[in-house]
């Protein structure tokens, strides 16, 4: 099990993200971290190659959670017709030699998980949900709105003025580097949410 950050390019772009690595090959893994409305998201990667992956919200992952029984018995079977529904996401099985495996889709993508992989992800749920709370504490999404409307009302270079006033006021918080770290990933977008809410 590891944490180390994989970069993809075939992904959205995750705030704040910590990646846990799921089977042996290292081409399936969990990441939880902020979409780009700065919610708690768990990303269920099925191939760093592909960039295939499920986002769940964190109400949908519990809810996944919740299926463990209803997963594992079907994963022991050779084959099953049984599939379920989370919200837009849906649990589904395929023989693949002689083994029932797992598959997950939504209307964007498509991956598939066997028993051990499973297993491994459900033995990373407190940690998960952990992080989860971690993220919610922190409340981003509400420092986010703040320094942006604040900043609406200094004259000079948007971005220069966002760091200027959070080296100033707010250096040692946990959203500072969560801010600093969208900055360079996405500054145009930054740019953008605070020419909208100044006009």
């Amino acid at each position: 099990m590891s944490s180390e950050a994989i970069p993809n390019v075939f992904e959205p772009y995750m705030l704040c993200s910590k990646v846990f690595f799921i089977n042996k090959s290292k081409t399936k893994y969990v990441s939880v971290g902020l979409s780009h409305q700065f919610k708690a998201v768990v990303r269920i990667s099925g191939s760093s190659l592909k960039g295939h992956h499920i986002d769940f919200t964190t109400e949908d992952f519990r809810e996944l959670l919740k299926s463990e029984e209803f997963l594992l018995r079907n994963l022991s079977k050779v084959s099953s017709q049984e599939f379920k529904k989370i919200n837009n996401v849906t649990l589904f099985f395929i023989t693949i030699s002689n083994k029932c495996i797992l598959g997950v889709r939504n209307e964007r993508s498509q991956i598939y998980i066997g028993r051990e992989t499973l297993c491994e992800l459900l033995s990373l749920q407190e940690l998960i949900n952990d992080y989860i709370e971690f993220l919610e504490y922190h409340g981003f999404e509400d420092f986010y709105a703040m320094i942006t409307r604040t900043v609406t009302k200094l004259n000079g270079d948007v971005l220069v003025n966002i760091k200027n006033l959070l080296e100033q006021s707010y250096k040692h918080l946990f959203n500072t580097a969560i801010f600093k770290e969208l900055i360079k990933a996405d500054p145009y977008t930054v740019v953008n949410d605070v020419m909208e809410i100044a006009y």
